[in-house]
């Protein structure tokens, strides 16, 4: 009886083991560590379908993305709506065997806990944070892959530029906006810092 029972757990372990097999290789990169408050960050996620079956990717099943502050406290989605699953594509997608498929998410869109006006740019204050990416395929193989960053206060031009940045948009969606003044504001601002990390949000 100790022997069946013995061989029935080894029996059991194996057909969890072949059914949790990995499916696909994963690949999640930023453009650097370091970035300043507001400047944009975006992540881009390869997944390599390494089996010799086509696998279908159910974005609000498959792929988790969670960012992380210092305290191991996650940080919230600005959008209520998208809050309630970690997910930016609804879509579903299959993956023939060999095959990549490549997603860019522009995390500042849904992340973050301070807003330039209460409507636009979002972005995260001062701090170390991590990235955590969790891909559960179709048989429940479950895995993650962590991206530490740190985000710096601006300084000397860059402050300049983000506090400008901030003060022209504040009367957007307010009876004192004044389209073509906006305009102008900005195009003068990047002007003024062509070469600035910020200037791609201004764009």
């Amino acid at each position: 009886m100790k022997h069946l029972l013995q061989l029935l757990i080894i029996i059991f372990v194996l057909s969890v083991n072949l059914l949790a097999q990995k499916q696909f290789e994963i690949e999640a990169v930023i453009v650097k560590d370091t970035f300043l408050v507001g400047e944009e960050i975006d992540l881009g996620l390869t997944l390599t379908n390494i089996t010799d079956t086509a696998q279908h990717i159910i974005a609000f099943r498959t792929i988790d993305v969670q960012i992380f502050d210092s305290n191991g406290d996650e940080v919230k989605y600005n959008n209520v709506i998208m809050g309630m699953a970690h997910c930016f594509l609804m879509s579903q997608d299959e993956i023939k065997p060999g095959e990549s498929d490549y997603r860019l998410y522009y995390l500042m869109d849904k992340y973050g806990n301070i807003a330039f006006n209460g409507a636009w740019t979002y972005y995260l204050e001062s701090g170390n944070y991590k990235i955590k990416v969790s891909v559960t395929s179709s048989n429940n193989f479950r895995e993650e892959k962590i991206i530490p960053f740190r985000i710096n206060k601006p300084t000397g031009e860059e402050l300049t530029f983000f506090n400008s940045f901030q003060n022209i948009l504040s009367p957007v969606l307010t009876p004192k906006y004044d389209k073509k003044l906006f305009i102008e504001q900005l195009q003068a601002l990047h002007k003024a810092y062509p070469n600035s990390v910020y200037s791609p949000i201004l764009l």
